[in-house]
């Protein structure tokens, strides 16, 4: 066993030195901007907030201007969301009898946050500018996956219903029939699903020694699938639990994250001389 994991061992750095022979990078970077989950309701459309980026990755020149980028890196993402309005959805009570059950909302307002993991596949262009500068740019697809996400609920008004239109009767301030008036402020976790966005890097290149160098620049991240994963009828349906409006269906049916911003990095194993 131990000979086997020695021999492995070998052969990735018989790789990794070979590979930086050729041209390559190893590269880590940090970077922050707007990083948002994009959605719109029938009654508001979200809003961005700040968010952060750490990658880190391999990219492999095959010649003096092109190469490939493969790596792996966490996004911070956040949005808010106000409804106002009156949402309603049909269901049965617990004598099997059919009613509406009716959400009313006044300026309620729920903030979402979490965190995105990616894996970037993309394709790089360099060039020099002056003798230590030069332009790179990187385009390519990534595979975004869900780490974690949660809401909570940060003002407004819930009212929930129970309308039965065979009596003209709408049941309100009943708990313990699943009608409440929503004083807390709920908060909890939000299940999303995995997508693909496109991304794009451009900044300046500084070699700061022998095959070190800083990077500068811009960053947009602008997903491509849908990672809503909409499961609920109303935020407080006839279960009698509150769940984020991003699990609603008919409200948020559609989620896109989207992020850009300015990034820093260093690059390790470049070979500068041209």
């Amino acid at each position: 066993m131990k000979t086997k994991t020695l021999t492995i061992l070998f052969l990735i750095l018989t790789f990794s030195i070979r590979a930086q022979e050729k041209g390559s990078t190893i590269y880590f970077n940090i970077g922050s901007g707007m990083h948002s989950l994009s959605y719109s309701t029938p009654y508001a459309a979200s809003k961005g907030t700040f968010g952060f980026t750490i990658n880190g990755g391999y990219n492999y020149y095959l010649g003096k201007n092109l190469g490939i980028s493969l790596g792996i890196g966490i996004n911070s993402f956040g949005s808010t969301g106000e409804l106002n309005g009156l949402m309603t959805s049909a269901a049965v009570d617990i004598e099997g009898t059919n009613y509406e059950h009716r959400n009313y909302l006044t300026h309620w307002t729920e903030k979402q946050t979490g965190y995105m993991l990616g894996i970037p596949f993309g394709l790089i262009y360099r060039t020099n500018l002056v003798k230590k500068a030069g332009l790179s740019a990187t385009v390519g697809v990534k595979y975004l996956i869900p780490v974690k996400a949660k809401y909570i609920v940060t003002g407004g008004d819930l009212v929930s219903t129970g309308y039965y239109g065979q009596w003209n009767l709408e049941l309100e301030n009943l708990p313990q029939y699943g009608f409440p008036t929503l004083n807390n402020k709920p908060s909890g976790e939000v299940k999303l699903q995995s997508g693909l966005s496109l991304y794009a890097d451009l900044g300046i290149t500084y070699s700061l020694a022998d095959r070190r160098s800083l990077f500068i620049g811009g960053y947009l991240d602008y997903g491509m699938t849908n990672i809503a994963r909409s499961q609920e009828t109303l935020p407080f349906g006839s279960k009698g639990v509150y769940t984020s409006i991003l699990t609603v269906s008919g409200t948020v049916d559609k989620i896109i994250p989207v992020s850009f911003g300015i990034k820093v990095g260093l690059s390790l194993g470049i070979l500068n001389k041209q």
